[in-house]
C-alpha cells in the first residue's frame, strides 16, 4: 500500500550511504516539532520566568528528539519513517497533559471523560494506529515531510517573535526614567546635622481589607489592627488600591503617579516586563538615592518586583537554600512543563505508588514551592535585621504573601500544598469552597510575622523610622475576571494601608489615601517638598492579553 505522490523520493537505508549525505537525508522537523512545547509555554509565560528556567526543558526535549530518531532509524532502516514515527510519538509525549487538563472537567453523565483510565488507552492505541499506518506505507514521499516542515515553522514564529519583542531592551523605557529624579534631588540640601528616617515600604501580596475580611469572609482582623494602633501606625481603613494587578500598583505607588502619565507602553504581550524598569528603578528610589539613602531589597519570586542592583539585596540563608536546590532538581517552569506532557500520568500517580520512584517525583516537584516558602520566610527573618545597616537605608519588600500558593497554616507550619505559583486567576467557582480558609489560615500567620518585624524594626533603629505597610492589591477568591460581582470586585480593590509617620506628617493622611499619593506625602514629611495629592482613583483592569487594555475606573465594573 503506497499514498502520497506519484513519484516518491527513494528511502533512505543508512549503512549504504555515507556520513554526511546521512545527515543532510535526516529531516529537521521532528527537532522543531520538539523545540515548540518548550518555545510555546516560555512565550505564554516569558513575563513571569526566567527564560534560562527552561533551557533544561529544551535540551531534553531536542535529545529525546534525537534519541527516538536514532533508535527508529536503526531499527527500521530508514530514515524518512523513523522522523514520521518519531513526530508521532513527539507530538503524543508533549500534547497528552494538554488534552487531559482540556478533558478532565467533561462529563456525559456520571462518566468523567479525562480520567488517566481512559484516555491513557485511547491514547495508546490512536499512536499505535498511526505507527500501523506509517509502516504499512512503503515509501513516506518528500512532499509529506516538506508539508510538516513549513506547518511547523509557521507555528513556531509566533512564540519567538514574543519572545525576542519581549527581551528585546526597549529604549522608550530607559529615556522615561533615565533623569526622571535629578530636578527634584535638587531641590533639597539637607544640613549635614540632620538625620534622615529609614523609609520601609513593606507590600504584603493581596491582603485584603478589614472590613471586607469581616463582611465577606466572616474574619474579624480587629486585633490586629489594634496592634498596628498601639505601636503608633495610622490605618487608612477605607484605603483602596490604585489598579487590580501587582506590577501595575508597585509601579504607580513607586512611581508617585498614574501609568498613563508615566507613558508606559501597554502593548500585546508586554505585561508586566514593561513595569519591571519603573518599579526596579523607580522614582522613589532615585530620588531618595539623590538623597543619600542606600536601597536595601528582597527577592520577592517575581521578577518585575526584584530589586538585583540594590546596594543591599539579602537573599536567603544559603545554606538552607542550598538544600532546598538539591532536594529537587525541577524549576517551576519545568514543573508546569511536565504538567502538560505525557509525565502528568507519573505525576498524578505520586502518592498512589508508595515506591521509591513516587518519592523521588515528589521530592522534585516540590522543589518549586518549597523555594518559594524560603523566600517568603527569608524576607520575614531578615527584615528585623536591616535597621543594624549604616546610614539612611530605602527597604523595599514585596512578600507573596498571603496570596496563594497557601503555603503556611496559622502558625506558621507547612501545609504541604503543592501548587506551581503564579498571578493567574483564582478558579470562582472553586475559590470560596477551597481557597478561602486555606487564605485566612495564611493572613493569620503573615499577622503574627508582621507583628514580629514591626517590633524588630521598632526596636531596633536608633531614629524613628518611615513604615508603609500595605497590599498591593486584594485577594481574588472568587472573580471572575471577565464578569466581576460586586462583592469580588470590591474585594480585590480594597487593601491593607497602614502608616508610621511621625507626628508632623499626619496631617494629609485620610482614610481612603491610596497608594499613589503614600510616596508623595513620605517625600513631602522627609524632603521638605510641596507635592500636591492626585485624586484617588482605582482602576480594574481584566487579565486578557487584548489590545488596547481595558482599564477603567472599577466603579464602572459594577452593576
Amino acid at each position: 500500500m503506497s499514498t502520497g505522490s506519484s513519484n516518491p523520493t527513494p528511502d533512505v537505508v543508512l549503512p549504504t550511504r555515507g556520513l554526511l549525505k546521512r545527515l543532510r537525508a535526516i529531516p529537521v522537523y521532528p527537532f522543531l516539532i520538539a523545540m515548540y512545547p518548550v518555545v510555546s509555554l516560555a512565550a505564554t509565560n516569558i513575563a513571569e520566568i526566567r527564560l534560562t528556567d527552561a533551557y533544561r526543558a529544551f535540551a531534553l526535549s531536542l535529545l529525546t528528539a534525537f534519541m527516538l530518531l536514532l533508535i527508529i532509524s536503526i531499527v527500521l532502516r530508514s530514515v524518512r519513517k523513523a522522523a514520521m514515527l518519531s513526530s508521532i510519538y513527539l507530538i503524543g509525549i508533549f500534547s497528552y497533559g494538554h488534552l487531559y487538563t482540556l478533558l478532565k472537567p467533561i462529563a456525559i453523565g456520571d462518566f468523567l471523560v479525562g480520567r488517566h483510565r481512559y484516555l491513557a488507552p485511547a491514547f495508546l492505541v490512536g499512536v499505535a494506529t498511526l505507527t500501523w499506518i506509517v509502516l504499512r506505507v512503503k515509501s513516506m514521499p518528500s512532499t509529506a515531510h516538506s508539508i510538516l516542515t513549513v506547518a511547523i515553522v509557521l507555528a513556531l514564529a509566533p512564540p519567538l517573535l514574543v519572545i525576542g519583542s519581549t527581551l528585546k531592551e526597549s529604549p522608550t523605557y530607559q529615556e522615561q526614567f533615565a533623569d526622571l529624579s535629578l530636578g527634584e534631588t535638587r531641590e533639597f540640601e539637607p544640613p549635614d546635622t540632620r538625620i534622615l528616617p529609614d523609609i520601609y515600604y513593606i507590600v504584603v501580596d493581596a491582603y485584603a481589607r478589614s472590613d471586607h475580611l469581616r463582611e465577606l469572609f466572616g474574619y474579624d482582623n480587629s486585633e490586629f489592627d489594634a496592634f498596628l494602633q498601639a505601636r503608633g501606625f495610622y490605618l487608612a481603613d477605607q484605603a483602596n488600591t490604585n489598579y487590580t494587578s501587582t506590577a501595575l500598583s508597585l509601579a504607580s505607588s513607586l512611581n508617585l503617579d498614574y501609568f498613563r502619565t508615566l507613558g508606559i507602553d501597554l502593548s500585546l504581550g508586554h505585561y508586566p516586563l514593561n513595569m519591571r524598569e519603573p518599579i526596579v528603578h523607580s522614582r522613589v528610589r532615585r530620588i531618595l538615592e539623590g538623597y543619600g539613602y542606600i536601597t536595601v531589597a528582597f527577592p520577592s519570586g517575581y521578577n518585575p518586583t526584584e530589586l538585583y542592583d540594590a546596594d543591599y539585596f539579602l537573599i536567603p540563608d544559603m545554606s538552607k537554600f542550598d538544600e532546598l536546590r538539591q532536594e529537587g532538581s525541577v524549576n517551576a517552569f519545568e514543573e508546569l512543563f511536565l504538567e502538560t506532557t505525557a509525565a502528568r500520568l507519573l505525576i498524578d500517580l505520586d502518592g498512589l505508588l508508595n515506591t521509591p520512584l513516587d518519592s523521588f517525583i515528589s521530592a522534585r516537584l516540590s522543589a518549586p514551592e518549597n523555594l518559594q516558602r524560603a523566600i517568603v520566610l527569608s524576607s520575614f527573618d531578615r527584615l528585623g535585621e536591616v535597621a543594624d545597616i549604616a546610614g539612611p537605608k530605602f527597604v523595599f519588600a514585596h512578600i507573596i504573601s498571603p496570596h496563594s500558593p497557601y503555603f503556611f497554616g496559622p502558625k506558621g507550619e507547612n501545609t504541604g500544598e503543592v501548587k506551581l505559583f503564579t498571578f493567574g486567576d483564582t478558579s470562582p467557582e472553586d475559590a470560596w469552597k477551597q481557597d478561602v480558609p486555606k487564605y485566612l489560615d495564611q493572613l493569620t500567620y503573615v499577622n503574627s510575622r508582621l507583628r514580629e518585624v514591626i517590633n524588630s524594626i521598632l526596636a531596633a533603629s536608633e531614629s524613628p523610622p518611615i513604615i508603609l505597610l500595605q497590599s498591593d492589591h486584594g485577594p481574588d477568591l472568587g472573580l471572575d475576571w471577565d464578569n466581576p460581582e460586586e462583592s469580588a470586585l470590591l474585594t480585590r480593590v480594597g487593601i491593607l494601608s497602614a502608616y508610621y509617620l511621625p507626628e508632623r506628617c499626619r496631617g494629609d493622611l485620610y482614610p481612603t489615601i491610596t497608594p499613589v499619593n503614600s510616596f508623595r506625602i513620605v517625600l513631602n514629611c522627609v524632603a521638605g517638598t510641596s507635592y500636591d495629592l492626585l485624586p484617588d482613583i482605582s482602576y480594574y483592569n481584566p487579565h486578557v492579553r487584548s489590545e488596547p487594555w481595558d482599564i477603567y475606573p472599577y466603579e464602572e465594573y459594577l452593576d
